[in-house]
């Protein structure tokens, strides 16, 4: 086998070990999320609430113009009882939260949810630490399956290919 056939297959197995972990990870992340639809519901009270500004930069083209927009998200952290036991969380969804890219969007969410103000959250009964404001699952999870699984077939082609032409075609002498 030469060095370049070596050399791809290992590029295509790290790339298939590369998919695979974002595959699993994607998809346990997808069951704890529909999971938590049959979480708990109770009352929780918000007791920290910011925002933090980030600037955000990108080319269009090599050498083009550098573009330049601001995201915004907002943090919260609630503190919720259950069977008389104190409990703080910060999940906004199973699978991390989103980002506002529109500054009175996250003004509003701010406002709404004053320190102080009361909220639903749900929780898992059987690990009460476990928390959400919103059971289900945030939609960036699904973009983490796509590109886990687009790694992981793009890997396997590599390796099988690499793999078959170094058993199939006959020595050079």
């Amino acid at each position: 086998m030469s060095i370049k056939q070596k050399l791809k297959l290992i590029f295509g197995i790290v790339l298939t070990i590369i998919g695979a972990v974002l595959t699993l990870l994607s998809c346990m992340t997808l069951v704890g999320g529909y999971q938590s639809y049959s979480w708990v519901e109770t009352e929780a009270e918000i007791v920290a609430a910011e925002m933090e500004t980030r600037q955000e930069s990108y080319r269009v083209k090599k050498g083009g113009p550098t573009r330049t927009y601001q995201t915004y998200d907002v943090k919260l952290r609630y503190r919720y009882s259950v069977s008389g036991k104190v409990f703080e969380g910060d999940r906004p969804m199973i699978g991390g939260h989103t980002l506002d890219t529109d500054l009175s969007n996250a003004e509003a969410k701010l406002e709404h949810y004053k320190v102080g103000s009361k909220i639903n959250i749900y929780y898992d009964p059987e690990d009460p630490e476990q928390s959400a404001m919103k059971p289900g699952v945030n939609s960036s999870v699904y973009g983490g399956l796509l590109v886990g699984g687009f790694f992981l077939a793009i890997g396997l082609i590599v390796s099988l290919t690499s793999r078959r032409e170094w058993t199939t075609k006959p020595p050079r002498i």
